[in-house]
């Protein structure tokens, strides 16, 4: 067993030297096929295995958690396809303006902005090292695994956040994640003030 699974191993551990410590031979109170009970357990850690593996977090799981739980605080950028016009806003729908605040921006999404049929996401490198943190996946690793997505193209820049809005200039040093927009994207379109 591997040191991931050290609580199987000390439960299953556990299970053995009970079936042995009950038998005749030592607190005489109970005699348990311990053969069969070892078999059983193999199995299970076999089972435990197989599915541990089918649900490995990836990188992507990693972005998507982020992007998920902060889309709320990411400045959204799109192009009104009536008015031709750059609409900005925050991903609640909020204005932005000179009020806003560092603390309140983990994100910026660029819809078909900079190239047709594209969205592109920008996360402050240091925002994005600690939610790795926090999920239990390594930076690089995380960098790794993004950076070979079938239609991602990533690259590392330094960054104003609020580029061609109303807020104030966040400059800091962002992951940008471009991917082609597919079929099954369902972006939400909230209404918006005019930026």
């Amino acid at each position: 067993m591997s040191g991931d699974e050290r609580f199987w191993a000390a439960g299953c551990g556990a299970v053995v030297a009970g079936a042995i410590l009950a038998s005749g031979k030592y607190a005489n109170i109970v005699d348990l096929p311990v053969a069969e009970i070892m078999n059983s357990l193999r199995k299970l850690v076999e089972k435990a295995r197989k599915v541990v593996r089918t649900g490995a977090r990836t990188a992507e799981d990693v972005l998507n958690a982020f992007i998920r739980d902060n889309y709320g605080s990411f400045v959204v950028l799109r192009v009104d396809p009536e008015r031709r016009e750059l609409l900005a806003h925050l991903g609640t729908g909020q204005a932005i303006d000179q009020s806003i605040t560092r603390n309140k921006v983990m994100g910026r999404v660029e819809h078909q902005v900079s190239k047709i049929g594209h969205v592109e996401f920008f996360i402050e490198e240091q925002v994005l090292k600690a939610h790795c943190v926090a999920m239990s996946f390594g930076y690089d690793r995380f960098r790794q695994q993004i950076s070979n997505v079938p239609g991602y193209v990533v690259q590392f820049m330094r960054k104003d956040m609020m580029a061609r809005t109303k807020g104030p200039q966040m400059r800091v040093r962002a992951m940008s994640i471009t991917r082609p927009i597919t079929p099954d994207d369902d972006f939400e379109i909230l209404p918006v003030e005019r930026s």
